[in-house]
């Protein structure tokens, strides 16, 4: 079920390449792949590889916004797999420039009643967004990286904890 097949006339160029991939190196390389996109790791404990369809979603009647909005939670949740902490999370999210997504981790962030470090992850965020949004040249991307820095302002980011030599 998970090998690929050669959909390919064995006239048609990229026949050979094709054929070669689907009988050998995907039989070798899949395995692996679903053995370690399975794993789970990370703050967020989810596999690193996850497979998206309508059903995951519990209705086949959504409507295309609804799907797609399943789809980028499932994509978001993917891609922060790779995080082991909150702070490398909160600093993807600061990169990433979206005040939603960097919302959310700082308020999964809060419920981690444990992280003594939150304060410093902070201010290494805001240093982080200030040195991002001076260089941003887009209008919207800038104007989305100033929502970061608000975001970060209102859960507690304080401009004095700012490190200006990385500026």
């Amino acid at each position: 079920g998970l090998m690929p097949t050669n959909n390919l006339n064995p006239d048609a160029k990229g026949w050979l390449g094709r054929e070669k991939y689907c009988t050998e190196q995907a039989v070798a390389s899949l395995p692996l792949i679903k053995g370690l996109g399975g794993r789970r790791q990370g703050v967020y404990n989810h596999p690193l590889l996850t497979f998206f369809g309508v059903r995951d979603l519990g209705s086949s009647e959504l409507g295309a916004g609804q799907v797609q909005s399943g789809l980028s939670s499932y994509l978001v949740d993917a891609l922060f797999s790779h995080c082991l902490n909150m702070r490398d999370a909160i600093l993807q999210a600061v990169r990433w420039g979206d005040p939603q997504i960097l919302r959310a981790k700082l308020a999964d962030a809060e419920k981690l009643a444990s992280n003594k470090r939150l304060p410093l992850v902070v201010a290494r965020a805001f240093t982080l967004a200030l040195s991002l949004v001076s260089s941003e040249v887009k209008p919207n991307a800038r104007k989305k990286r100033h929502e970061c820095l608000r975001a970060l302002i209102d859960f507690g980011a304080d401009p004095e904890t700012v490190d200006l030599d990385e500026l």
